[in-house]
């Protein structure tokens, strides 16, 4: 995360820290190694910045449920990271051996629920059912969309509807849940609390859409290998708009690569990259980047307010544009 933007919250995230740490410590010896390995690779904190952020147009102070708000999502945030390495078989995490690697599918995913399980329990002593409610409603949906994207993850039937139902459940819900709990948290009206989950949803829509964009982009790979989508055979949106220009014979060669229970040919995953590449279909995806970051910042008008946070609309950009829509 950018320098600028995290130390305009340096002494929140310094509370942020401790409420999460407390909410995932646990006396199993090997939960607690597993939950001390996931805080030490917690990455750039985008989704607790999100609701600090939210939180701060609303209110100068930062409540004490926005901090147990903050910490709540990261964790589901890192359960559902934990869950996919399973789902996906990977060896690596940002560039380190993945949870599942080190301790086993099994392990990890029970870990998983029971970090979910015990962290929502001691958070909610003080019975807040709405906030409750949130958190509850954005896992259920993130699951949705784990399963939407087993549906409907088959070369080349499946369709831009399909794929961005997938990610408005996946990561647009939980970029949407960030922004409504830091502004209920801060005590803002139901509309304004509206504006903002919507806001935070077309945020999080172009925020997916960038990081499918870094994974066909040799020059970008953010802790992510090159490719990383193909070769776990997860479709994104560059490939889904080259599939619909694609001649049949590469349409087949990626039917094949889905199909096909071995893993990928570098060379194959090469050359199809290239071929994404030069064609219409990255151009398409910074459009739709375009499209949606302007139309969260275009909500921050209609929220009333007479200050902003100092740089929100630099940080908008920063987690939801690519560098060539800049």
């Amino acid at each position: 995360m950018g320098s600028q933007f995290f130390s305009i919250f340096k002494k929140e995230f310094a509370l942020f820290d401790e409420y999460f740490k407390r909410l995932i410590e646990s006396d199993f010896s090997v939960f607690k190694n597993i939950s001390d390995y996931i805080f030490s690779m917690s990455g750039k904190k985008t989704r607790p910045l999100l609701l600090f952020y939210t939180h701060k147009i609303f209110s100068q102070e930062v409540e004490k449920k926005a901090y147990l708000s903050a910490a709540l999502i990261e964790i589901i945030h890192s359960v559902s990271l934990l869950h996919d390495d399973v789902v996906d078989e990977a060896k690596q995490r940002r560039g380190k051996p993945s949870a599942s690697a080190l301790w086993g599918n099994e392990a990890v995913v029970l870990a998983g629920d029971y970090m979910l399980a015990n962290s929502f329990l001691r958070a909610f002593d003080d019975k807040d059912d709405t906030l409750m409610q949130m958190l509850i409603q954005v896992v259920k949906d993130m699951s949705e969309g784990e399963l939407l994207q087993i549906q409907y993850n088959i070369l080349p039937t499946i369709t831009e509807q399909q794929y961005f139902e997938i990610i408005d459940r996946k990561t647009a819900g939980l970029f949407s849940c960030c922004c409504r709990a830091g502004a209920y948290t801060a005590g803002a009206s139901k509309e304004q609390i509206e504006i903002v989950s919507k806001m935070g949803r077309e945020l999080g829509l172009a925020f997916q859409i960038k990081d499918d964009l870094t994974d066909v982009n040799p020059a970008k790979n953010d802790g992510k290998p090159y490719g990383q989508d193909i070769r776990e055979k997860k479709i994104n949106l560059p490939t889904l708009y080259f599939i619909e220009q694609a001649t049949e014979s590469e349409k087949e060669e990626i039917s094949h690569i889905w199909e096909s229970a071995d893993p990928p040919a570098y060379g194959m995953i090469e050359k199809i990259l290239a071929a994404i590449n030069s064609s219409n279909a990255v151009p398409r995806c910074r459009e739709k980047i375009k499209h949606h970051y302007e139309n969260a910042i275009s909500m921050l008008s209609d929220l009333n307010v007479t200050t902003l946070p100092p740089q929100i609309r630099n940080f908008f950009s920063f987690i939801s544009v690519d560098d060539e829509v800049r």
